[in-house]
This record gives structure tokens, C-alpha cells and sequence, in this order.
């Protein structure tokens, strides 16, 4: 829609529809041509960024993405945690990593301060993703997760596996998955330290209207942090060995870790 109200795309493109903003019979019909992969859908069923690249014409300027995925509707600049989960999960653009449940404040895992305080908390978005990635490898439903007392999750593991669960038990099984996941994509020549997103989503240049007004979400503070918390590299974001070890990941140690530290 914003290409074609600056005249990326027009009426001989879309067969005569107009795709003005907030025209919900627009979004119907464009719906259904993508999912047909039909006209003007078929350029757009590859995700924003192909269907930029292919526009041209500074396209790219609207195409809302974090590495070629479509984040959530959640935005950072309200809540800069979904961040973390936008840029720093192995699977760019989700909102379903850096989940706080109010049940934790019981367990003694505070929520994130207010916004503009983002620096210090590795340990804080270490715990919440890592919970999270067990939540989602469990099949929890994140509503439920954030609804009742967290105690219900190591309560089914315990009784599904017949060990005991318990919350240090969950973060580090979460730490697990988080690290057999980053060591896919590092195996793949992916370098999560160089990662971006586009300039809307950390707010760059920031709002200057509106309750966001003035505000840039500082991504280099939480990639820093995190990846400290992580045991990541925060140039090659290659995997400390010495943390793998302690996961109990050793044939991981080879694959993905610093090679002084491997060695």
C-alpha cells in the first residue's frame, strides 16, 4: 500500500484496485492474490524484502523486515525486550522468545525496567529467552505461560519425563536449545553480530510525533549485553567453549566455537 500510494505500484499493476491505506476490501483482495500467488500476489508471497528488491525504486524504504522475516505487530520502541527477540533469536522477526510470565517476579525475576534503561540486563533477556524456547519446545501455549503460575511448566515436565523440574533446570535446557539452534545457523556462515533490522522497527531516525516520540531502541547495548550473557563472541558470534562444555554440548565445541578456545 505505501508503494503504491508513492507510485511504485500502480492501477495497471493491481488490475485496477486501489491499494490506499486502511482499505480493508484492498487487504481482502490482496490477501487472496497472494495466497493464490495470483498478479501482484505472486511478487509479494516471498516476503517483503524479495518483493522490494523486485519493485525497486526505493522500495526498500517500506518494507518493514528484520533479516528478510516480517516481525511481529509488537513494537520495540514500546517494549525494547522484543527486540532481543526480533534481532537476537536464530529465527529473526519472532515475538515468541523474550516471553515474561508475572509469575516470575515470585520466583525473583523482576520485569524490565522502564525503556530507556536498557543496558545491564544479559542475564534478564539470557533467562526469558531461554524459558521461553522451552515453553515453545514443550508446547505450551504462551497464553497460558504468561497467565498462570509458572510452576504448572515444571510441573507437567516432571510428571511427563518422571525426573524433577525445576526453574534452573528449564533455563538451562532453554540455554541448550538457544545454543543448538545459534550453532545451526553459525554451521551456515550466519554472523548474528552483523544482523539489522530495518530502520523503522529500533525507531532510526525516531518518531517525532506520538508516545514514542524521541526514542531509538540502543540495539548495540542488547546485543553486547546478551551475547556477553550468552558466551557469544561479539564479532564472529561464535560459541564459548567453555559454556558449551558446561551445557553439556561438547560436539558442538568443534563445529561453532572460538577456535583458540577449541584448540
Amino acid at each position: 500500500m505505501e508503494c503504491y500510494e508513492h507510485g511504485l505500484i500502480t492501477k495497471q499493476d493491481t488490475g485496477g484496485v486501489e491499494l490506499k491505506w486502511g482499505s480493508s476490501e484492498a487487504a481482502v483482495w490482496l490477501t487472496e492474490m497472494i495466497g493464490e500467488r495470483r498478479g501482484l500476489g505472486d511478487l509479494l508471497a516471498d516476503c517483503v524484502k524479495r518483493a522490494a528488491e523486485r519493485i525497486g525504486g526505493g522500495a526498500e524504504r517500506f518494507a518493514v523486515h528484520v533479516m528478510g522475516c516480517e516481525p511481529g505487530m509488537h513494537d520495540p520502541k514500546l517494549a525494547p525486550t522484543y527486540m532481543v527477540s526480533f534481532l537476537l533469536d536464530d529465527a529473526p522477526g519472532t515475538h515468541m522468545q523474550a516471553l515474561y510470565a508475572p509469575g516470575l517476579y515470585a520466583k525473583g525475576i523482576n520485569p524490565a525496567p522502564p525503556r530507556e534503561e536498557m543496558a545491564g540486563l544479559g542475564e534478564f533477556h539470557r533467562t526469558l529467552m531461554s524459558l521461553g524456547h522451552v515453553v515453545n519446545c514443550a508446547g505450551v501455549c504462551a497464553f497460558g505461560y504468561m497467565s498462570y503460575e509458572v510452576d504448572f511448566v515444571t510441573d507437567f515436565l516432571t510428571a511427563v519425563t518422571g525426573e524433577p523440574w525445576d526453574l534452573e533446570r528449564w533455563r538451562l535446557a532453554g540455554e541448550r536449545i538457544a545454543n543448538i539452534r545459534h550453532a545451526f545457523n553459525l554451521r551456515e556462515g550466519h554472523n548474528m553480530a552483523e544482523w539489522t533490522a530495518h530502520p523503522r522497527v529500533v525507531g532510526s531516525p525516531p518518531l517525532q510525533a506520538g508516545p514514542h516520540a524521541g526514542f531509538t531502541v540502543d540495539v548495540e547495548t542488547q546485543r553486547r549485553d546478551y551475547f556477553a550473557a550468552m558466551g557469544w563472541n561479539p564479532q564472529t558470534a561464535c560459541s564459548s567453549a567453555e559454556r558449551l562444555r558446561m551445557l553439556g554440548l561438547h560436539d558442538l565445541i568443534d563445529a561453532v566455537a572460538e577456535p583458540a578456545e577449541s584448540a
